[in-house]
C-alpha cells in the first residue's frame, strides 16, 4: 500500500510568536519571615497555647506560617486546613511534617517525648483497656 501526498507546506514560526502563546506563570508571594537558617527561632517556635512545641507550621489553605492552629484562626477569616510543612524552632529549616523530629538538627519537636501535648489522632488515655473490661465494649 502506497500514497502520495500532493504537496508539502512549511510554516514559518518566529521566537516572538513562540514567547506570546506561553501563558505567564504565577510566582508564589515569598513571605518574610525574618528568620535565618541555622539559628533559632523567636521563643524556639513556642507560642502561648502550646508552650511545648518548638516549630512553626505552613498551612495549606493559606501557605502562611503561624505557630499553631489557634494562632492561625485568631488572624484568619477562613478555617484552616492540614499543615504539611513546619519550620524547625532550633535550626529555622522548613521541611515535610514530622511529629517527633527535625530532618536535618535532628532536634525533638515536642518536650519530654510522649508527654507533651495531644497532637490529633485516638486518645490513649481513652482507649486504654481496663481489667474487668471486654475488647470493643465497656
Amino acid at each position: 500500500m502506497s500514497f502520495r501526498i500532493p504537496e508539502t507546506k512549511f510554516l514559518h514560526v518566529s521566537a516572538a510568536a513562540v514567547r506570546a502563546s506561553r501563558a505567564p506563570t504565577r510566582r508564589k508571594i515569598k513571605e518574610n519571615l525574618g528568620i535565618v537558617a541555622g539559628q533559632e527561632l523567636p521563643r524556639r517556635g513556642r507560642c502561648t497555647h502550646y508552650a511545648k512545641s518548638y516549630r512553626w507550621f505552613r498551612f495549606s489553605c493559606c501557605s502562611k506560617v503561624y505557630a499553631c492552629d489557634r494562632c492561625h484562626d485568631e488572624k484568619e477569616s477562613h478555617p484552616n486546613e492540614h499543615a504539611n510543612r513546619m519550620i524547625c524552632g532550633y535550626c529555622s529549616r522548613e521541611q515535610n511534617y514530622a511529629p517527633e523530629t527535625c530532618h536535618f538538627c535532628r532536634a525533638s519537636m515536642v518536650a519530654r517525648r510522649g508527654h507533651g501535648f495531644w497532637e490529633g489522632g485516638k486518645d490513649p488515655r481513652k482507649y486504654k483497656r481496663r481489667p474487668g473490661t471486654k475488647v470493643g465494649g465497656s
